[in-house]
């Protein structure tokens, strides 16, 4: 659920992504006013994967990103050059595991676009 002040960021420094793109927490629900795919889309890129914890609209591996032993993880070590999870860690059980998860996506010198209000656990 993307807010309009994150998917302006994204678009000011649209020169820091490049692909292949994840993008942790892609469900879109109903409520939800922007998507990040299909910004990211209008700016060009293609190279897009999504994924959630609660399978749905632009979730292309239904996954706990806590879990470090989930298939998705273990085959696309170091694989993404961009990675997008706002407004994500603050509602997994360990926000460290999902860190180091993350990190274990990422490529040497890939981008992170994280935004976090707090952190509940």
């Amino acid at each position: 659920m993307p807010t309009f002040a994150q998917v302006n960021y994204l678009r000011r420094h649209n020169h820091l992504i490049r692909e292949p793109i994840l993008i942790i927490g892609s469900r879109l629900y109903d409520y939800d006013r922007f998507d990040f795919r299909q910004t990211l889309e209008a700016m060009g890129y293609r190279d897009t994967t999504g994924v959630d914890l609660i399978n749905g609209p632009n979730v292309d591996y239904q996954l706990d990103i806590c879990d470090a032993t989930n298939v998705f993880i273990l085959e696309n070590r170091e694989r993404f050059r961009t990675v997008i999870c706002m407004s994500v860690l603050m509602y997994v059980p360990n926000p460290f595991r999902a860190a180091e998860n993350i990190a274990t996506l990422s490529c040497t010198g890939a981008t992170l676009f994280l935004s976090e209000g707090f952190i509940i656990k």
